[in-house]
């Protein structure tokens, strides 16, 4: 039976497609588990999810045990995927090949987890965050024309690696892609594509992104700010939290003070190694306009 706070978490924030979600916690706080769960409670509700791969190892490797894996990776590239003895996965994975970033958004299916893996195949960084940038600048456009299928999901586990407040941006350029995600995370909720995120600190990522969070969850050492001083006075509470333990808070930001635990989800390296094989060269590596996207 669910928690009276897990039951009202489906019905304020699962349940509402567009809703965006995002975990605040410390570095080992337990955040990718927890999008874990929050995926496996989305399949319910028939919702298209989306993966950003970010490279950590076996991090995919846990989705399978839920669904196929649609795993679209650039052309010319590909992963290796080496299981532990005694391991099998319940599901397929199946690697999708593609051209494009502006392709990924139209190579979706509904019966899959969707892994979109880019970032292992860069070696620089800063072409690295400007494939991010120009990722979800074609997700915003799509979104324009009404050429995306939804509901949508589109998880990221480090919200600050996309849309850096001004401390934590590596350059100007890195600051302003988060200045597009910003401009437009009204309009994709309105056209039922949510954003469910990870983010280490409370001011590493851009006020404007964090203010148009709907639901937050915290985890162990959630740092909320002043400028949300109904939450900011329980962060003893969540500095208090075990690694399984969460507290679900709703669009007004309130909340139970109930600590749900989150089921446990084997880790992706006890399942199986993931090698990332190739070289994407992605034509961003000359300079680019972000304000003319």
């Amino acid at each position: 039976m669910p928690s009276s706070a897990v039951t009202e978490f489906d019905q304020y924030c699962l349940s509402r497609p567009g809703t965006h979600l995002c975990t605040l916690g410390t570095t080992g706080s337990g955040k990718t588990t927890f999008l874990y769960w929050v995926i496996d409670a989305l399949l319910a509700h028939d919702e298209i999810i989306t993966w950003v791969d970010t490279g950590k190892p076996g991090e995919l490797l846990p989705l399978a045990q839920m669904r196929p894996l649609n795993v679209l990776v650039p052309r010319g590239c590909e992963m290796r995927i080496t299981l532990n003895p005694g391991i099998t996965l319940k599901h397929s994975i199946t690697l999708t090949e593609f051209n494009t970033l502006a392709d990924v958004w139209k190579m979706l299916r509904r019966d899959s987890i969707n892994v979109i893996a880019f970032k292992r195949f860069i070696t620089d960084p800063l072409v690295s965050t400007r494939a991010c940038g120009k990722l979800f600048s074609d997700l915003i456009e799509a979104a324009y024309d009404y050429q995306l299928p939804t509901p949508l999901a589109v998880i990221i586990d480090e919200l600050q690696d996309l849309a850096p407040s001004t401390g934590n941006a590596k350059n100007t350029e890195h600051y302003a892609i988060g200045a597009i995600l910003q401009q437009n995370i009204e309009l994709i909720r309105s056209q039922k594509v949510r954003l469910i995120a990870g983010l280490q600190g409370w001011n590493k990522t851009r006020p404007g992104i964090r203010m148009e969070v709907n639901c937050w969850a915290a985890k162990t050492g959630a740092d909320f700010s002043h400028e949300v001083p109904n939450l900011h006075a329980f962060v003893p509470l969540f500095m208090s939290l075990k690694r399984d333990e969460v507290v679900l808070i709703d669009q007004q930001r309130h909340f139970r003070r109930e600590k749900v635990r989150v089921p446990y989800y084997r880790p992706g390296t006890e399942l199986g190694e993931v090698r990332y094989i190739g070289k994407w060269i992605t034509g961003l590596e000359r300079e680019f306009d972000w304000g003319n996207l």
